[in-house]
C-alpha cells in the first residue's frame, strides 16, 4: 500500500515507507498535473541471491512477467541484494531487498544512481550540481564526483542557508523562466569534510552515517536546522527558486584566496553538458535536452570557480560566492 506521498524533484513520489531526507507532502495534490513515480520496497529473501557485477551491470537481463500485479519488463541488481523490477514507463518500480539489507540503503540507492537513471530517461535536465537557495534564488556548483560541490553546500548551509539538491540538480522551463525543483534535503559528506565543517557537532542528530558503505556522513535538515535557515521545510517542498548563478568547479586548485571568471555561453553550453545526468538514444529527447540547456545558459549567468585546496580556506571561499552572486543578482534585477 503507497501510504506515503513526497514532492520531489517536480515530481509526486509515492511509496509504501517512510523515507528519513524527504519531507511529506503537507498541500493538496488532488487534480496535480505533476508526474508520478511509485515505488514499493518489499523484504524478500531471495534477493540475497543476487549479486551486482563487477562491471556494475545487472546480473538479471529482461524479463517477461509480472511482480505485485504489476507488468514487469525489465529487472535490475543495483546493488548486491537489492533488485529494482520496472515497467517500460519507469513510473511503477517494484523493489526486493535482502534481509540484510535495509529500508535506509533502499533509499539511499534510489536517490543516488538509480535517481539519476530515472531523470536522465523522463528526459528531464539534470545537472550533476548541489544546490543551495538564496532567497527566493538559487546557486549551483556543478562538476564530477570529488570536485567539492557538497562540501560548498554544506559551508552554506552551517551559514544558514537551505540546501535544495545533492549531486543531482534538476531544471524546468516554467513559462519563460528556468527554475530549480527541490531533491531531497541532505547532503552527503565526507568525514573529514563533516568533522572540519561542524567539529563536536559531527555526532548529533543532524549528522547519520551513511547506510553505504562509502564512509560519509549525511547532513540532514532537522527541525533545529531549520530553524537557523531563511525557509522553513514547508517553503522548500513548495517553492520554485530562479538560478542565479551557475558556478563550474574547477579542476584546477587556486592558490591562497578564490577566483571567479565568468564564462562565455558557448564554453559555459560544453561544460555543462559534460556535467548532465543524461545519454540517450532517443533523438527527441537529445534535442529537447539540449534545447533546455541552451535556455539555461541564455538566461542563467555562468561562471568558473577556482577555490583553494584546503579547507581552511572554506570560509574565505564562501564569502568570494555569496558576494559575486549578490552582485550577479543585484545586476539582473537593475536590467
Amino acid at each position: 500500500m503507497l501510504t506515503y506521498e513526497y514532492y520531489v524533484y517536480g515530481m509526486r513520489l509515492f511509496t509504501n515507507w517512510h523515507i528519513p531526507w524527504l519531507s511529506l507532502a503537507t498541500f493538496p495534490t488532488t487534480g496535480d498535473p505533476s508526474p508520478t513515480l511509485s515505488i514499493i520496497a518489499t523484504q524478500s529473501a531471495s534477493a540475497g541471491d543476487h549479486r551486482q557485477s563487477t562491471a556494475g551491470q545487472s546480473s538479471i537481463s529482461e524479463v517477461n512477467a509480472s511482480y505485485d500485479g504489476g507488468p514487469v519488463t525489465h529487472s535490475t541488481v543495483i546493488s548486491d541484494g537489492i533488485i529494482v523490477h520496472h515497467d517500460s514507463s519507469l513510473r511503477k518500480l517494484y523493489v526486493e531487498y535482502a534481509p540484510q539489507r535495509s529500508l535506509d540503503e533502499v533509499s539511499a540507492l534510489i536517490f543516488g544512481r538509480l535517481m539519476g537513471y530515472l531523470l536522465r530517461e523522463y528526459g528531464r535536465l539534470s545537472l550533476h550540481a548541489s544546490t543551495i537557495a538564496l532567497g527566493s534564488h538559487a546557486i549551483l556548483f556543478v562538476g564530477p564526483s570529488g570536485r567539492g560541490k557538497s562540501t560548498l553546500a554544506a559551508t552554506f548551509s552551517q551559514r544558514g542557508y537551505v540546501p535544495l539538491s545533492d549531486d543531482i540538480t534538476v531544471l524546468d522551463a516554467v513559462g519563460e523562466e528556468i527554475v530549480v525543483q527541490p531533491g531531497p534535503q541532505f547532503l552527503r559528506l565526507c568525514q573529514d569534510t563533516a568533522g572540519a565543517l561542524f567539529g563536536d557537532d559531527s555526532c548529533g542528530k543532524e549528522l547519520m552515517p551513511s547506510p553505504l558503505p562509502d564512509k560519509k556522513v549525511y547532513l540532514t535538515f532537522s527541525d533545529s536546522t531549520l530553524a537557523k535557515a531563511t525557509l522553513s521545510e514547508a517553503a522548500v517542498t513548495r517553492t520554485l527558486f530562479l538560478p542565479a548563478a551557475i558556478y563550474i568547479l574547477s579542476d584546477e586548485w587556486a592558490g591562497d584566496a578564490p577566483r571567479i571568471e565568468p564564462l562565455p555561453s558557448t564554453e559555459a553550453f560544453v561544460l555543462l553538458a559534460q556535467n548532465r545526468f543524461f545519454t540517450t538514444a532517443q533523438a527527441s529527447l537529445l534535442q529537447n535536452n539540449f534545447a533546455a540547456l541552451r535556455r539555461v545558459v541564455e538566461k542563467v549567468p555562468v561562471r568558473m570557480l577556482y577555490r583553494p585546496h584546503s579547507l581552511a580556506r572554506l570560509e574565505q571561499t564562501f564569502q568570494c560566492i555569496l558576494a559575486d552572486a549578490t552582485s550577479v543578482l543585484a545586476h539582473s534585477q537593475s536590467a
